[in-house]
């Protein structure tokens, strides 16, 4: 199976069917609330991945499952835990919904949905470029 399809198919697994609103709310604040949220959601994203490892992982050998897994567990820690996607959208002066909000002009339920938009494209796209070109090149089929 295509490498980008099996990355697909798990990261809409383990980022929306199986994170509930309040993990996704909770898993960015701080303290050690924040921090175990994200570690659990992201045990749960990489167990999905672990799941299609059958899929995912053919032709890969010996350790590069184990490093493939590892860099999915870690990049969606690092992406998710320190909102990378909105650190982006700042650093390049992007949309962003909250600054939007607070302007309550005449476009903000048209301009805040399009922000959030915006923002799930970012961070879906860090995610699935990162998973992608690890197992490519750690020996995923292509």
């Amino acid at each position: 199976m295509d490498p980008f399809v099996v990355t697909l198919f798990a990261h809409t697994l383990g980022d929306f069917f199986f994170q509930p609103k309040k993990m996704a709310i909770e898993k960015t604040s701080p303290g050690t609330d924040g921090f175990c949220t994200c570690i659990y959601h992201c045990c749960i994203y990489a167990l999905c991945f672990c799941a299609l490892g059958c899929l995912a992982t053919q032709g890969m050998v010996g350790w590069h499952i184990y490093i493939f897994n590892a860099i999915v567990f870690a990049n969606h820690f690092v992406i998710d835990r320190w909102n990378l996607a909105q650190k982006w959208l700042n650093f390049i002066h992007g949309r962003n919904f909250i600054d939007d909000w607070k302007k309550q002009g005449p476009f903000v339920q048209i301009e805040v949905p399009f922000d959030c938009i915006v923002y799930t494209v970012v961070d879906n796209a860090m995610h699935l470029m990162i998973n992608y070109y690890a197992l490519v090149l750690l020996g995923g089929k292509s």
